[in-house]
């Protein structure tokens, strides 16, 4: 102890403990007997079947058997306790999470948008390629390839700028950290993947045209 030049004899390690939030990193800390470092108020923690209301009255009843004189806060089941301390972060976890699937949503609609009108515009040339001999995934491949290069250069894009955003939302995070590799890899292949799909379809629409009717096309 800070000041005193006691010997303690350990009787057992306990896990972590965050005393002042969920949010704050647990410190060393060592857990004494009341009696020899009395403290003006304490917390006592009772594991029971029985539901809070009907255990309030046996509790206040064992402590005032002690001492007639201390006062007994109202009973609070550790449950209401926890969603207290954990109900903030949650709704801001939810929000952001809404957020993000809006975002993967628009980001997959406008994708997909642009491959379909980009296979519009080239219908002529997918027409003129198969015409002249090139198979129908020979034609469209260029279609796939520049709208997965096109999600590759948008993906590191966006992991450079996730870098320096999760640094910013890691006071909003527990649990995890603002560089969790899983994360980080997760996402992105997820992305990718829709990103994949909203690719393919136009490309495999493309595949199904009639030569002489896309050369003819306007």
């Amino acid at each position: 102890m800070p000041g005193q030049q006691t010997t303690r004899e350990i009787v057992g390690v306990v896990g972590d403990v965050r005393h002042f939030g969920l949010e704050q990193p647990s410190e060393p800390q060592m857990f004494v007997p009341h009696a020899q470092m009395p403290w003006p108020s304490m917390a006592v923690v009772i594991r029971t079947p029985l539901d809070a209301a009907r255990l309030g009255a046996a509790v206040r009843q064992a402590v005032w058997t002690v001492d007639d004189t201390i006062p007994v806060p109202p009973i609070r089941p550790m449950a209401d306790a926890l969603a207290g301390a954990v109900g903030q972060p949650k709704f801001r976890a939810w929000l952001l999470g809404l957020f993000a699937a809006m975002a993967m949503v628009l980001a997959m609609t406008g994708l997909y948008g642009t491959m379909a009108y980009a296979a519009q515009q080239r219908t002529r040339e997918i027409g003129l390629r198969i015409a002249l001999g090139a198979t129908p995934r020979q034609a469209t491949s260029l279609l796939l390839f520049n709208g997965l290069r096109l999600t590759a250069l948008g993906t590191a894009i966006g992991l450079a700028g996730s870098v320096g955003v999760s640094r910013a939302l890691s006071s909003l995070l527990f649990g995890v950290g603002a560089a969790d590799p899983a994360t980080f890899v997760g996402v992105p292949m997820a992305l990718a993947a829709v990103a994949w799909l909203a690719c393919y379809l136009p490309a495999r629409r493309a595949r199904q045209l009639d030569p002489i009717r896309a050369i003819n096309s306007e």
